[in-house]
């Protein structure tokens, strides 16, 4: 091991240590040393996640095994479930069997009249082995009584895992037909897509093992993206080649009638593009991996989703990003609240854009304005919108440039907000984090929450509250802190305590509203009730 590597990790160890000997190391070196302790405390505090990836490769000269069986691949079980078209499915011996076929037969079994000993009188096996073709032994016919005891059945795992591998290999195939990059973690999102769809109970996510596997067997293997073709190119791919081999045609035939030597290709076109990848899961046969763009000038717009919690510097993030760019891009900074576009120099959604969630789409309907030179569009608190109200916003956008047809008008986007944080009314429509534009944006994610860094046991408090784990000591904690003790003057209380200011802004925990009133309390809202009756706590009903 290298002196430098030494070095470093003695570095580490006294940041950790909080040692204030610390060996000295140059730039780089330290810079690696401060990104090894972020790691590390982020996975003490659960934000680390890790990821493996393993790719099959191939080259665009390889000749492939035309004898290789990819069936060789597929698991058993999902070997037996091939074309299986829904997981609502149970195996009887080595038949697939429709849940609704076999509450059919568990409704059939049982006769009306009663034993003697008041238990069920059944019909005879030959009867139902006749009348149910799946049905072939007693083993059978019990599992229909234990069926019918239990009141439900659930779905054979192996028929769940089948369906899942059908679906998702549909998928993928569309996917790579519209021009879209994909690699594992993308696999791993429809997986869960499919799940979400089919409202199927498993915990079947897909390993590392058996996703290569099912790459494997579907011959999706991973190659390098050789062109990049704007998306009307890639739609209109075939109306293209036929033009080209005409041109062609007509080129060589015209060329004939020059010397060769005076004949000039001066033809330098092509994309430069800023790649986030060289390469993408696609069909192993593959010669030419097309990837669709949505902009044919060459530039790939910005797709940023900025998640953090209350604290971790949204807002922060968003008014240094506006000067640093200085006014050298026309920004639309958009917001849901009129607090937030306050504090960062923007406008609410409903203000610049006079919409509202009722006239939405008059708004499309009718002429905009055009904003020819727009180049950003930021969208804080995005965790409050629901997902048609923002496709709605994307259409609005286009218009505005002038390019109907593409996601926001090919201008930059990034969207800030809180996922924790949902929106309040959940009758307008499907809610953010199932909007499906978030498979185009790269994801970015706020740690530290620095408003309480100080507060150790309150930042963990936070964390609790915020997936909804509270218990009774945190009712004791809110308690201890409570401004108001008796329910019936909790009015008065609060408003004296407001008015007076005679607490510490940064350590206590107070609720107020920006009109700088007190709190509407009333003494019904509490109903002679201490706080833990008003908090939902995890011990139960006991």
């Amino acid at each position: 091991m290298s002196t430098s590597t030494l070095l470093i990790i003695a570095y580490i160890t006294s940041v950790i240590k909080d040692d204030p000997k610390k060996p000295k190391l140059d730039r780089s070196d330290q810079k690696l040393g401060d990104r090894i302790v972020s790691l590390l405390r982020q996975n003490e505090e659960g934000f680390l996640e890790m990821s493996e990836e393993t790719s099959l490769t191939t080259n665009a000269g390889e000749v492939l095994d035309e004898n290789w069986d990819p069936q060789a691949d597929l698991e058993k079980d999902e070997l037996d479930f091939k074309g299986i078209a829904s997981p609502q499915y149970v195996l009887f011996g080595k038949t697939l069997v429709a849940i609704e076929k076999v509450w059919e037969a568990v409704r059939w079994y049982p006769l009306q009249k009663r034993a003697r000993n008041g238990g069920h009188r059944r019909r005879e096996p030959s009867c139902m082995y006749n009348r149910f073709k799946f049905l072939r032994s007693e083993d059978d016919l019990k599992r229909l009584v234990a069926y019918e005891k239990a009141g439900e059945i659930k779905p054979d795992f192996r028929a769940v895992i089948a369906f899942i591998s059908e679906r998702l290999y549909e998928m993928v195939i569309k996917s790579i037909n519209e021009g879209h990059i994909l690699h594992d973690s993308t696999l791993y999102t429809m997986i869960a897509e499919i799940k979400d769809e089919f409202k199927i109970e498993t915990s079947f996510v897909g390993s590392h093992n058996w996703l290569n596997n099912w790459k494997r067997a579907h011959r999706i293997s991973s190659r390098k993206i050789t062109r990049f073709v704007s998306k009307k190119k890639f739609m209109e791919k075939e109306a293209v080649q036929e033009e080209m081999d005409q041109f062609v045609k007509l080129a060589r035939k015209t060329f004939e009638g020059y010397d060769p030597l005076r004949v000039y290709n001066l033809d330098q076109s092509g994309f430069q593009k800023e790649l986030y990848t060289k390469r993408t899961l696609t069909e192993t046969c593959s010669q030419d991996v097309e990837i669709s763009t949505s902009s044919a000038s060459g530039k790939i717009p910005l797709r940023l989703l900025v998640v953090g919690r209350a604290g971790s510097g949204k807002l922060t993030f968003i008014r240094r990003l506006l000067l640093r760019l200085g006014g050298t891009l026309e920004v639309m900074n958009l917001t849901s609240r009129n607090t937030a576009a306050n504090e960062t120099g923007g406008q609410t959604v409903f203000k610049k854009l006079h919409i509202d969630y009722r006239n939405i789409q008059k708004v499309l309907e009718t002429a905009c304005k055009f904003y020819p030179r727009l180049g950003l569009v930021i969208i804080e608190d995005i965790s409050l919108f629901y997902g048609a109200l923002v496709d709605d916003f994307d259409e609005l956008i286009a218009r505005m440039k002038n390019k109907i047809g593409t996601m926001f008008g090919d201008v930059h986007v990034i969207l800030v907000g809180d996922f924790l944080q949902l929106a309040a009314d959940d009758k307008k429509g499907q809610p953010m984090y199932k909007w499906d534009g978030f498979r185009d944006f790269e994801i970015r994610f706020l740690s530290t929450n620095f408003r309480q860094a100080q507060d150790t046991d309150f930042c963990q408090r936070l964390d609790r509250w915020a997936v909804g784990l509270v218990n009774d000591d945190d009712a004791n904690f809110l308690e201890e802190r409570s401004v108001a003790k008796n329910p019936s003057t909790v009015q008065e209380d609060v408003a004296a305590f407001y008015n007076n200011q005679k607490w510490d802004p940064v350590n206590s925990l107070i609720l107020t509203s920006s009109n700088k009133d007190a709190i509407n309390f009333t003494g019904k809202d509490f109903n002679g009730r201490g706080i833990h009756d008003l908090i939902e706590t995890d011990k139960g009903d006991d």
